[in-house]
């Protein structure tokens, strides 16, 4: 069984794929062993979807990891934060955000596999930019996960642990952006208990629908492109 699966969603990002696959990949392959990166790349036709390409990675590695990080591909770890965070053992329902922004999981976050198939991952019906991370916490509270924050965010990145590449926004339009964060930061808290686990089953990895359409592998890193089915 592989220790770690590191999860990048990816579309239309050459410049930055090939900087993390040559400067990136190897210092985490070598700091964390036991690892493997996979790439989740979108097929074109459809708006990105950051959440629904997370789910895809998590279903084409269920029961063959002990723990899931989602990442991102602006995002390059040093061998510092390697060795003192994302080394750090979890249990089962706890979530460790790594750099995710305050009240959300976005960005890095590390998690075991049981767990994020406990919650049933993200939704799929997120296209566009945003809401997604907060979508996560929401399902992770609504389980009594314990979330361990680091807060690592770009904001307030301390440079001896980690390199942020400059935001690329061109394939990340804002889709029902103001609906999506309305619901996830203010109308989720306000349902039921029985209505916000009806609604977590309304779409994540339990109705995952997709086709892988190419792999490649080398070594440590595969690149899975999916269409959205």
């Amino acid at each position: 069984m592989i220790e770690n699966i590191i999860l990048i969603p990816y579309r239309n990002r050459p410049k930055q794929l090939e900087l993390f696959i040559n400067e990136c990949a190897p210092i985490i392959i070598e700091n964390l062993p036991n690892s493997k990166i996979i790439i989740i790349e979108q097929e074109e036709g459809k708006d990105f979807n950051r959440g629904f390409l997370l789910n895809c990675g998590f279903k084409e590695y269920e029961n063959k990891c002990k723990y899931f990080f989602t990442h991102d591909i602006d995002i390059f770890p040093k061998e510092k934060a390697i060795k003192e965070i994302y080394k750090r053992e979890i249990k089962l329902n706890e979530i460790l955000a790594i750099s995710s922004p305050e009240n959300s999981l976005g960005g890095v976050i590390k998690v075991c596999e049981n767990t994020i198939f406990g919650v049933n991952g993200f939704p799929n019906n997120y296209f566009g930019w945003g809401a997604e991370d907060k979508a996560l916490q929401n399902r992770t509270e609504l389980r009594k996960c314990d979330i361990i924050r680091y807060n690592y965010h770009k904001k307030q990145s301390d440079s001896d642990y980690f390199k942020y590449l400059p935001e690329d926004y061109k394939d990340s339009k804002k889709i029902n952006f103001e609906q999506k964060n309305i619901f996830e930061y203010n109308l989720f808290d306000e349902l039921s208990i029985e209505d916000k686990f009806t609604h977590v089953l309304t779409t994540g990895l339990n109705n995952l629908k997709y086709e892988v359409v190419e792999r490649k592998s080398e070594k440590n890193i595969e690149i899975i492109k999916v269409k959205i089915i």
